[in-house]
């Protein structure tokens, strides 16, 4: 019992590995073709921190696309090889066709040694197997094109965010000079038996920063630039000043 326990884990073990790989590979290559898809339309210039270190997005999906092929690649290959391995070994022990020490020599290097193809008398008795290995060979040259197939091209865009602009602030008195205290009143409503205290300052002209400013605008004709909160932003702001 344990010996058929053994060749049946045997007998299933190339054809299981075989299958799984081969779906393990597909599912690889279906996530790689969904991710490349779901940054289409996606920003490249924001950064991110990875393991400690900061990468740009374009370098991150250039790194992400190359893993998820050579793993397609790696499954791939692996679901390959042991298929040639399985059709070899039917071709070696072959009764009805004589095989040379140099055509049996050529089927097992043929996966490393690209000059084993020389051998025609060998894979004209076995098309499979020389399908196998030109599949074996060709693969590395089909996911050479993937990585490259993501690319970053300029379109506009725009962006709406509720930020802090500039503003005027005429609540502040630093746009005046020292402005003195003249006198304070108190005032009682006994109606409504409101408080109110009321104190009276002197004007003594602008700052001089207001000074700089207006001698500024007067000159150009024009009101001074104001700093943006972002390249490239535009806001409207509505304020009350003094007409002419």
């Amino acid at each position: 019992m344990s010996k058929m326990a053994i060749g049946a884990k045997v007998h299933w073990l190339a054809p299981t590995s075989i299958v799984c790989g081969l779906l393990a590979g597909v599912l690889m290559a279906v996530g790689h073709h969904l991710y490349y898809a779901s940054l289409v339309g996606t920003s490249a210039e924001s950064d991110r921190v990875v393991a400690g270190y900061r990468l740009s997005n374009q370098q991150f999906t250039l790194a992400v696309g190359t893993a998820f092929a050579t793993i397609v690649r790696a499954l791939l290959l692996f679901s390959v090889s042991i298929a040639y391995v399985q059709v070899l070994w039917q071709a070696v022990k072959h009764t009805r066709k004589v095989n040379t020490l140099n055509e049996i020599d050529a089927m097992f290097s043929v996966l490393s040694n690209i000059f084993a193809f020389w051998r025609a008398s060998v894979w004209w008795r076995y098309p499979l197997l020389l399908l196998i290995a030109l599949i074996a060979w060709l693969l590395p040259i089909a996911f050479i094109v993937p990585p490259a197939t993501l690319s970053v091209i300029v379109v506009p865009s725009s962006t709406s965010a509720l930020q802090v602009v500039p503003n005027f602030d005429y609540t502040s008195l630093r746009y005046v000079v020292g402005m003195p205290q003249i006198a304070s009143s108190f005032r009682y409503e006994t109606s409504t038996r409101d408080y109110e205290y009321y104190t009276q300052y002197l004007y003594n002209g602008p700052s001089i920063e207001v000074q700089k400013v207006a001698t500024a605008v007067a000159a150009g004709g024009a009101i001074l630039p104001i700093a943006p909160p972002a390249p490239n932003s535009s806001w409207v702001l509505d304020f009350y000043g003094p007409c002419g």
